[in-house]
């Protein structure tokens, strides 16, 4: 017999999981003409930064977009099917992040390859305290 060993924070990951598919089954088929996603996010703290990761098959470069302000990341997306007046948006997602630093939206960085939207969010380096000499 194998024995499997299973925190409580593994179970709230499998409720949190079960939950957010049986949401996205529901809204599929109330708003069956807009698909409503809800990309799947990888976030990776370390001590200077933090690497987000968001699935977003099926989504260009040109159907995303990320907004960070002060601890917060925004990344939206929205895909269209037609062109000008007939274009009808056929996909949508919206999701936030929030981060338990300030980033330094100067040098962050975002690289879409393969379905996956990698996020480099640097750590605001405030200045440090220091002793100014006095002439």
């Amino acid at each position: 017999m194998v024995w499997l060993h299973r925190t409580p924070f593994t179970l709230l990951s499998d409720l949190d999981r079960f939950a957010s598919a049986a949401v996205d089954r529901m809204a599929r088929v109330a708003w069956p003409e807009t698909a409503v996603e809800a990309p799947r996010v990888n976030v990776h703290l370390a001590e200077n930064e933090a690497g987000v990761e968001v699935l977003v098959p099926g989504y260009g470069t040109e159907h995303v977009t990320v907004a960070v302000e002060r601890n917060r990341v925004l990344v939206t997306g929205k895909r269209e099917d037609g062109a000008g007046d007939a274009a009808r948006v056929t996909a949508s997602f919206e999701r936030r992040i929030e981060l338990p630093f300030e980033i330094d939206a100067e040098h962050v960085q975002a690289r879409l390859e393969y379905g996956v939207l990698r996020l480099a969010l640097p750590k605001l380096q405030k200045s440090a305290a220091r002793v100014i000499p006095v002439r």
